[in-house]
């Protein structure tokens, strides 16, 4: 997905979300209250997309909610529709400034660490003897057990987190396509079999990028850690446990580290450009859903896929977006626990 020329939709002033957005001078939304974001870092940034804080923007949003059974008078089918339409606007505009906010506070701590790191090595140089694994070593390590003694698997596990940065980029495209076939559909009056047919097809590219066959279990950061089900890709954190790692230690040299420190770099850089991309596809939703909104051609079975479609999507991107960030968080955690 090319995010040439793309400007963010809006300047997230403050790491929270909650009911209350004001205007700034270019007449963006900008979040203005401190109080609710720093809940999530708390949650111990859960991965799974139906799950705890952000469920409040997709699944509790007070988005129109319409018995079109009971539309009378001067409110059409149509109208209530196109209602039903623009209130998901509003939960996909939601939607990012939270994970704007979420995305820009992660990055920045991952940076900070980084670059901390950086001088580290030069100045102080790396522990002999025996290390301790940090605590979130735990999410990336490829398998359940014990984790082994050297560090040889985190540079294997930077090269996941590198493929997953370029399957996300890529599903993110995916989506972006199947909404403008699904304007397309909606423009032509085509039958519901058509609007099915093409999601099914979505549903199998996506299989197809994450490598995953059936309703078997893939290979994201860790063994079996990642499934994709109707729509909703779902993510398994390892089996692995944190007393697996208690008392566990490594070994490790000056070169090794500083070989998979420049890899984290590598990939927090190429995660900042997926997050670049993502502001290309929210200004897309917007723009598709808002076009849809003014068709005259909107049916009660238009509005269930569009908002299928979106709600599921803006999970994948929240799912993909945390593991992605807390991976390369766990590599930084190794780097600076290596470290004298």
């Amino acid at each position: 997905m090319s995010n040439e020329g793309v400007k963010p939709l809006r300047f997230v002033v403050s790491a929270s979300l909650k009911d209350i957005y004001d205007e700034d001078m270019e007449g963006f939304d900008a979040v203005v209250d401190n109080a609710v974001m720093s809940k999530l870092s708390d949650e111990n940034d859960a991965v799974s997309g139906t799950e705890r804080f952000y469920n409040y923007i997709l699944h509790n949003h007070p988005t129109a909610v319409t018995d079109f059974g009971s539309v009378s008078g001067s409110e059409s089918l149509v109208d209530s529709l196109k209602k039903g339409i623009r209130a998901l606007i509003q939960t996909v505009k939601d939607f990012f400034k939270w994970i704007w906010s979420f995305i820009s506070g992660k990055e920045e701590k991952i940076d900070v660490k980084l670059k901390s790191v950086s001088h580290l090595l030069k100045d102080k140089g790396v522990k002999t003897g025996n290390i301790p694994y940090p605590n979130t070593a735990v999410f990336i390590y490829p398998k359940p057990g014990k984790p082994a003694g050297e560090l040889g698997w985190v540079g294997d596990a930077n090269k996941r987190i590198a493929k997953g940065i370029s399957n996300a980029e890529a599903y993110a495209d995916e989506l972006d396509k199947l909404l403008q076939k699904l304007v397309h559909l909606t423009k032509q009056r085509s039958p519901t079999k058509e609007f099915t047919d093409t999601v099914i097809a979505f549903n199998g590219k996506v299989k197809d990028i994450f490598g995953l066959s059936g309703r078997d279990k893939g290979t994201f950061i860790t063994t079996n850690d990642f499934s994709f089900g109707i729509g909703r890709i779902d993510y398994h954190p390892s089996a692995n446990r944190r007393s697996d790692f208690k008392g566990v230690t490594f070994v490790t040299s000056q070169t090794a580290v500083e070989v998979i420190h420049k890899d984290a770099e590598i990939n927090l850089n190429s995660v900042k450009k997926l997050t670049l991309s993502l502001h290309k596809l929210e200004k897309d939703i917007v723009d598709t859903l808002t076009l849809v909104s003014n068709y005259s051609e909107i049916t009660s079975n238009t509005h269930k896929v569009f908002s299928n479609v979106v709600r599921d999507g803006l999970s994948d991107i929240k799912t993909l977006s945390t593991v992605l960030h807390k991976a390369i968080m766990a590599v930084a955690d190794i780097c600076r626990a290596s470290i004298n």
